[in-house]
């Protein structure tokens, strides 16, 4: 006896085989491939690429849009990955959003000469400032650099990648909130603690 398929609110579909049975492994095969493309994967409906802001820093967020508008969408891309400088605000619309897994990797530098860097702090603050979140879990991954968070409930902390005293290397530090009934929460980049280069969080 085996139980091969079960449907949401329904009985599992049940196959009896006899113990003195014995299927090749074409006859498996054969039985089983009907209900292998009825079980398939839905298809990916639409991709959407959101506008990039040029922000932290800005004038690299700037270059990089220009090379896109000259075709240079790859390399554009490789320097970003590496330097930083745009965001991609995201607005989903709820159909898409339940399930969902959203997956968003940072790379932002904040230099003290920068002469860009007073407009833009007064345009778009450096980090998220106070925004809702319901019914879901977000993980914060920092790989270099830090945030400071605060939250409706009263909650403030700092969380950073520190330096690992033997090697050298940066160990990751980790956030994660359950959001339940609701709340308000921002992260902002901790910038002064003298980190001038590349802050990461994924």
């Amino acid at each position: 006896l085996r139980c091969l398929s079960r449907a949401a609110n329904s009985e599992p579909e049940v196959e009896v085989i006899e113990p003195q049975q014995r299927l090749s492994r074409e006859e498996l095969e054969a039985r089983e491939r009907p209900r292998r493309s009825a079980r398939a994967l839905r298809s990916v409906q639409r991709i959407e690429r959101p506008p990039r802001l040029p922000v932290w820093p800005v004038a690299n967020g700037v270059i990089f849009t220009l090379m896109d508008l000259f075709g240079l969408r790859d390399a554009a891309a490789s320097a970003e990955a590496s330097l930083g400088g745009r965001v991609a605000p995201m607005s989903l619309e709820y159909h898409d959003t339940n399930p969902f897994v959203l997956a968003v990797h940072h790379r932002h530098s904040f230099a003290k000469l920068d002469p860009i860097r007073p407009i833009s702090n007064s345009i778009l603050p450096e980090g998220f400032p106070a925004h809702p979140h319901r019914g879901f879990e977000t993980i914060t991954y920092v790989l270099k650099g830090g945030f400071v968070h605060r939250d409706s409930i009263g909650v403030k902390m700092r969380y950073w990648a520190e330096k690992d005293g033997d090697t050298g290397e940066s160990r990751p530090s980790v956030q994660w909130l359950t959001t339940g009934s609701g709340l308000l929460h921002e992260e902002m980049w901790d910038t002064n603690k003298g980190l001038e280069g590349p802050l990461q969080t994924s």
